[in-house]
């Protein structure tokens, strides 16, 4: 359904009404996604699309300058599971998820594209906004199957991870 001029069709209209388009990219030809604000391709769609084996950050690097390039993207971001979400603008920074028991990952990355859209259309920064979707990503894989995050369970969480218990320590 999403062809190449459907896609971009959406894109430009989103630009010129000034809307920030966030994509989940699939397949392995990134280039009808070309002009949108950011894609969120976990490190194994990335490391496809781009050809370059993520292993370290300097090939992370590599590869998330490449589809930044590549899709003349405003940010480039990839998803790296339980170690976060890396960014690049004008450099590169990770920002890790936190600890949590996780009982399963089912719509993680669907959570991450849906609090990131959300967290920018209330004016957050690129870097506030991947802080609050791993926060609700860290929600949502603390439950059983298909689930959503609230923010009062998204606030909760945050307040938890503040807490520090005696038992932890010893």
């Amino acid at each position: 359904v999403l062809t190449f001029d459907l896609t971009q069709s959406l894109i430009s209209i989103a630009n010129k009404n000034d809307k920030k388009l966030l994509v989940d990219p699939k397949g392995l030809d990134y280039s009808k996604y070309s002009g949108a604000y950011l894609l969120t391709p976990n490190k194994k769609e990335a490391s496809e699309a781009t050809k370059v084996s993520i292993k370290d950050n300097t090939t992370l690097t590599q590869a998330i300058q490449i589809l930044k390039d590549q899709c003349n993207l405003e940010v480039s971001l990839i998803t790296l599971s339980e170690q976060g979400v890396a960014i690049f603008d004008n450099e590169l920074r990770i920002h890790p998820t936190v600890a949590r028991e996780v009982f399963d990952v089912t719509g993680a990355g669907d959570t991450v594209l849906a609090s990131l859209g959300f967290a920018l259309s209330c004016k957050k920064s690129i870097d506030e906004s991947v802080k609050f979707a791993n926060l609700a990503s860290g929600v949502v894989v603390g439950k059983i199957g298909s689930a959503t995050a609230t923010m009062n369970e998204i606030i909760e969480y945050e307040s938890s991870l503040n807490k520090s218990n005696s038992d932890e320590h010893i």
